[in-house]
């Protein structure tokens, strides 16, 4: 059964046969069936021939007395065929026995019980009835109703013609002649009646016509289906179902005809074997859809089952028609609708039962895209047996069973649209889908306010005869009459067909505003929503908060499936990116990659524009992510944002007021985003000064906070930022027996990169200073790592002197830095000690350990040595003189009495008092030693 086709183009063109096929077979049957004769009634075989033909009662209560007409079925629950069997019964019954008769009166249709004393039944009672059939049903205004028939009338002839059966009784009917007169004599009671029934020309009831449209419609959609999706096991086989169970909707309440007629016999086996395919199909298909599921063992000996089932019953009907065609000419094929339906019970009970067997295995994403196509077959089964409720209680016609059919088909729509199965985009747009939910109920509100009103306008109403006098009102008895009550009737009925008029309005206004609801048709305020946003732009300062915010507004108040913002500084870069309804992962990184672009793709527009207006790169890139419209954001002929909106929620057109309202919203953005921007660039700022606070804390708290207590020396060290931070830096580097390395630094630069470096290298001398090295040592081997990390762009200076107290010596490297300044006591000289070197990072190491140069210097009692950078010699006053070495050496040289701390001071006071309010451009840093 899998491998019927092996192509997709046999499997088109087979399926396209077999639909052509039977649709031509459906419509030559309901051709056949609405042109031939047809009485619109329905009889069967008489349940019994004897009939009661005067009444018999012990009293005047209607059900308890035997009337004539009544049908005789059972005496004392015996079933009796002949008047003689009745005869017989009574005779062996005494005279003061109750008698039950079981009866069938026509002219209630039903069966009733009635007991009556033996002495009150007459000796002749009882009529054996002519050859007839009993009439059950009769077509409201049918050509049968319009002539006077009524359920349970007994027909005797047709047009003069007696018969042994209903199926005879049919062949005489449909060897009428259209457009002619039929006369039935029928008889009801004991009254002989002689009907003439004129057959209509073309005769169908709408239910008919209801139910072949819905099978012309389940085989249009599965030859869709299995045409254009052919590649797909699911396809096939749903497409092949609906074919046929098609079929079997467009002939089941279709077959009229003599039961020799060759194409009748067709008609009938067609349509079993097509019903009985098609459900064994469809529950095939669960194994294939909505998703293909691996089949066990156990699944293939279920559908092996299924198939072996459906074919077995088949070919048991075909054998039974063939023989019955052939044996029984004059059988009524319709007769096996038993057989048919046992066969449907068979199919069901173990489709169903196969149905449960998958779900219980299935995985969980196979159960939740089946979960609508299984509610629906509940649904269907509840619907059923509903109908059969209405069937039974003559309140609905058999043929709309087929509707039922309806129920899945749906279900199948809906699943395959909204999983997107089968490769298909099953989806109606919402406005589509508004416009017309709409219409139909429009459509029906009309039809219902024409039905009422045709109703009331037959209805007969028993108006109070009131009568006015210029005295008093009168409410009389007597019906009223005369002209005054006819105005009366006529304001009445105005009245209320107006009522009526309003209740409908107010019904379909309500009706109207609940299906926009759904369908986010509701207009919105402007005003409002203008106030709303205004309200919001003006309370947000933050950036990202601003662009979030306002887009969850604008998608809120216009009902919009997605929107995204922009906001871009200096019209190049995208600062900020914040969308709503959708992941936006994706779109942030392509608006990140391509700010440029964008920018430049909305400079030469100005209001609001479609996608399709921009560059395709761009308009592709905007349509890939749903948007529909951009609308710019500018302030001051500059591009400061972007808003792009996609579809409404209800999928209609943008109009002109969403464009104006758009358009507003962006030049109110635009001030906000100027203030947002405003307000980043103070934060930042802010937040800058408080790291550089902070970072300045940091740095001076890793200068020497203590000043260290060497015997033979006094000691002063400060060190001034020209900004929150520098690359000035001085150490006190402790060592073992008194001995201390000072250590004075400066990076080239200032500010934040200086500090870094400065804080870098300090950390590298106090690293090696564990190893006890030479100042020479230290710095050559701080090069070789500074000389790795160090921009090229930097440098650094540096002077090391190792103080040995005990030995009044020092050993003095000099990286590239100002000399040391050395005031003998001795000379009341200062000298400027001079060694050669070069700045950190400046050379590689061979170099640089090639001009490095190493002194040994002695010193006496209250000599001074003074390490400064080049801050102080480089201060300029507002004159742009320069502080120079000159002016450095005579304040050392004044001072030179005062203890370390106050030559430290009095030269800083100096550097002050020259400077005056110029403020300072450079870091200084000061450290003063003097011997002890």
């Amino acid at each position: 059964m899998k491998n019927i086709f092996q192509s997709r183009k046999s499997i088109q063109l087979g399926s396209s046969l077999l639909a052509i096929f039977l649709l031509l077979m459906a419509f030559i049957n309901f051709y056949r069936y609405i042109t031939s004769p047809t009485d619109e009634n329905l009889f069967i075989n008489p349940p019994s021939t004897i009939a009661i033909s005067c009444p018999v009662y012990l009293n005047q209560t209607l059900h308890e007395r035997l009337q004539p007409g009544d049908l005789l079925l059972a005496v004392n629950n015996r079933k009796v065929n002949r008047i003689e069997e009745v005869q017989s019964i009574l005779a062996a019954i005494s005279a003061d026995s109750l008698v039950r008769f079981t009866l069938l009166r026509p002219e209630l249709n039903r069966r009733i019980d009635v007991s009556l004393p033996k002495m009150v039944i007459p000796d002749s009672f009882l009529v054996t009835l002519p050859s007839n059939v009993y009439v059950t049903y009769v077509q409201k205004d049918g050509a049968s109703d319009r002539a006077g028939m009524k359920v349970g009338d007994l027909i005797l002839k047709i047009n003069g013609r007696t018969f042994n059966s209903a199926n005879e009784a049919d062949q005489n009917m449909q060897q009428a002649q259209l457009d002619r007169s039929i006369d039935y004599d029928i008889l009801r009671g004991n009254e002989l009646l002689t009907l003439e029934v004129k057959l209509a020309v073309i005769g169908f009831r709408i239910s008919q016509l209801v139910i072949f449209i819905c099978g012309l419609l389940f085989i249009s959609l599965s030859s869709l289906l299995i045409i254009s999706r052919p590649q797909f096991q699911a396809a096939r086989i749903l497409g092949i179902a609906g074919i046929l169970l098609g079929y079997y909707l467009m002939t089941i309440q279709n077959f009229r005809g003599v039961s020799t007629d060759i194409f009748l016999l067709i008609q009938v086996l067609l349509m079993f074997i097509s019903f009985l395919l098609g459900i064994t199909l469809w529950f095939i298909s669960g194994w294939y859809f909505p998703q293909v599921i691996e089949k066990t063992p156990k699944m293939n000996h279920q559908e092996k089952i299924l198939y072996y089932l459906t074919t077995g019953l088949i070919m048991l009907i075909m054998i039974i028609i063939l023989y019955l065609r052939f044996s029984r000419p004059s059988f009524n094929y319709l007769g096996l609708n038993p057989l048919f339906h046992l066969s449907i019970f068979f199919i069901l009970f173990y489709g169903i039962y196969s149905k449960i067997e998958l779900r219980k295995t299935a995985p969980p994403h196979y159960k939740e895209m089946s979960n609508i196509i299984r509610k629906s077959g509940l649904f269907t089964g509840v619907f059923a047996l509903l109908l059969c409720f209405l069937v039974f209680r003559r309140i609905l016609e058999p043929s709309y069973f087929g509707l039922i059919f309806l129920i899945p088909l749906i279900a199948y729509i809906y699943t395959i649209g909204k999983y997107s199965l089968l490769d298909l985009q099953l989806r109606v747009r919402r406005n589509i889908q508004y416009s017309i939910i709409s219409t139909f109920w429009i459509l029906a509100l009309i039809s219902l306010g024409v039905f009422i009103l045709l109703k009331i306008s037959g209805m007969s109403f028993t108006l109070p005869n009131i009568r006015l006098s210029s005295q008093l009102i009168e409410v009389l008895d007597e019906p009223a009459s005369g002209p005054l009550n006819t105005t009366i009737e006529r304001l009445f009925y105005i009245l209320l067909g107006s009522g009526f008029l309003a209740v409908t309005w107010r019904i379909g206004r309500a009706g109207k505003q609940f299906i926009g609801q759904k369908y986010y048709r509701m207009k919105y305020d402007y005003r409002l929503a203008s106030h709303e946003i205004s309200r919001m732009l003006h309370t947000n300062l933050d950036m990202y908060s601003l662009a979030r915010d306002l887009a969850q507004k604008l998608a809120l108040l216009m009902k919009l499936k997605r929107v995204g913002v922009l906001f871009f500084r200096d019209q190049n870069k995208c600062c900020c990116q914040e969308f709503h309804g959708f992941d936006g992962h994706e779109w942030t990184a392509y608006c990140l990659n391509t700010e440029a672009e964008i920018v430049q793709s909305i400079l030469p527009f100005q209001g609001p524009l479609d996608i399709r207006r921009l560059p395709e790169d761009i308009a592709k890139n905007f349509e890939r992510f749903s948007f529909r419209q951009v609308i710019p954001i500018r302030s001051k002929e500059r591009l400061v944002g972007l808003i792009l909106v996609g579809e409404k929620q209800s999928e209609s057109a943008f109009q002109r007021d969403d464009y104006e309202f758009l358009s507003s919203v962006a030049a109110q953005a635009a001030v906000s985003i100027e203030n947002a921007f405003l307000y980043e660039e103070l934060r930042e700022q802010e937040r800058m000064k408080q790291e550089l606070r902070i970072a300045r804390q940091i740095q001076l708290s890793s200068l020497p906070q203590i000043t260290p207590e060497i015997p033979g020396l006094d000691i002063f060290g400060i060190s001034h930022p020209a900004t929150e931070v520098g690359g000035d830096f001085y150490d006190f580097l402790d060592g073992k027996n008194d001995e201390l390395l000072v250590v004075v630094g400066d990076v080239s630069g200032k500010g934040t990169s200086a500090a870094l470096y400065m804080a870098k290298i300090q950390g590298i001398f106090r690293s090696l200073h564990t190893f006890e090295l030479s100042p020479r040592e230290l710095f050559s081997r701080a090069n070789r790592i500074l000389l790795h990390d160090l921009d090229k762009s930097f440098f650094i200076t540096g002077l090391g002197a190792k103080f040995l107290p005990r030995q009044k010596k020092l050993l003095l490297a000099r990286a590239g830095h100002l000399p040391l300044l050395h005031f003998q006591s001795r000379t009341q000289k200062v000298i400027m000690v001079t060694s050669s070197g070069l700045g950190f990072g400046l050379e590689d190491s061979v170099i640089f350990d090639q001009k490095l140069e190493e002194l040994t210097l002695s010193y006496q009692k209250n000599d001074v040595f003074l390490f400064a950078t080049d801050g102080i010699t480089e201060t300029f006053n507002s004159g742009s003189q320069e502080f120079g070495e000159d002016r450095l050496v005579q304040a050392l040289q004044e001072a030179v009495d005062q203890p370390a701390r106050q030559i430290g001071q009095y030269i800083l006071d100096q550097l002050q008092n020259f400077r005056g309010e110029r403020p300072s451009q450079d870091d200084y840093t000061l450290v003063v030693v003097k011997a002890q």
